[in-house]
């Protein structure tokens, strides 16, 4: 068994990208963050462009709804808020993230 271990170590020694491998998943938690917030701003950019297609167009332009407006306007800044968000706490965890691994 210890031997198994050894051999790693070595491996790592001479292996940069596994040794930064290594450090980064002692801050799993601030990666994870970091990930999920990235996908989280991700989805919120693909829903700006259903929401003023179907939403917009479809139900309140070519249907002449203006009782549908308030909502799409109300969900287009919900998006747009939610993805400042986001982006911010995406940066934070990244922020983060490199200085556990700098320092």
């Amino acid at each position: 068994m210890n031997f198994g271990l050894q051999r790693i170590r070595n491996f790592a020694r001479k292996n940069s990208l596994v040794r930064l491998l290594a450090y980064a998943l002692r801050a799993w938690h601030l990666l994870t963050g970091a990930a999920l917030f990235l996908i989280t701003n991700s989805l919120l950019e693909l829903a700006v462009p259903w929401v003023t297609g179907f939403l917009l167009l479809d139900r309140v332009i070519k249907r002449a709804d203006l009782g549908q407006l308030p909502v799409v306007v109300a969900l287009l800044v919900g998006i747009f808020v939610a993805q400042k968000i986001s982006d911010f706490l995406s940066d934070y965890f990244r922020a983060l993230m490199t200085q556990r691994l700098i320092h």
